[in-house]
């Protein structure tokens, strides 16, 4: 087990000073903006619709989705 991780701590310190890195850690910063403004805006039209809605007394909560 220790050789394992010998062997993962080199990989992974190798793959941090080679120029992939940034790509791939912009590639996720981008997945995970997009995923959020998704929900965000989803939220934002579920959240009008119900202030719209005649029956506004249930109230949205972000827990509740």
């Amino acid at each position: 087990m220790r050789q394992l991780w010998a062997i993962v701590g080199r990989e992974t310190g190798a793959f941090f000073k080679s120029a992939m890195a940034p790509v791939v850690l912009a590639g996720f910063l981008v997945a995970i903006g997009l995923f959020f403004a998704n929900f965000l805006f989803g939220y934002s039209e579920m959240s009008l619709a119900a202030l719209q809605s005649p029956r506004s007394g249930n109230f949205m909560n972000l827990a509740e989705g």
